[in-house]
């Protein structure tokens, strides 16, 4: 389902149908069971960026909080991406003192990441 949803919203986007995708993005995140973690967090920063670009900021913070959160405990590469768009989103919507906290997240879980890996 959420691989299904993703590539047809892909499709509708390139098409300049992004109203059109956002159902299919929320829908599908919500029917998450058995989605892999690459799945789940790519239907989660594709919806976030067409939050962001249809002005719906505050929905698109939460949706990449939510995929910072579930990337931050599993220390995926992929936290590190998530924290740039989502401290470029706090920014854009005025929370200056949160989007200079997140980033410090990222740079902990790459400082963490060093000293497990010799």
């Amino acid at each position: 389902m959420v691989g299904t949803g993703l590539a047809r919203v892909r499709t509708q986007r390139s098409a300049g149908r992004t109203r059109d995708a956002l159902p299919v993005l929320r829908l599908a995140l919500r029917e998450r069971s058995g989605a892999g973690e690459g799945d789940l967090l790519a239907v989660q920063r594709e919806l976030a960026g067409m939050l962001a670009e249809t002005g719906q900021l505050g929905e698109a913070i939460a949706v990449l909080e939510e995929a910072f959160v579930r990337v931050h405990r599993f220390r995926r590469p992929d936290a590190v991406l998530v924290c740039r768009r989502l401290a470029g989103l706090l920014q854009e919507s005025g929370n200056h003192i949160h989007s200079c906290e997140v980033p410090e997240h990222g740079l902990d879980l790459i400082q963490d990441e060093k000293r497990v890996r010799p």
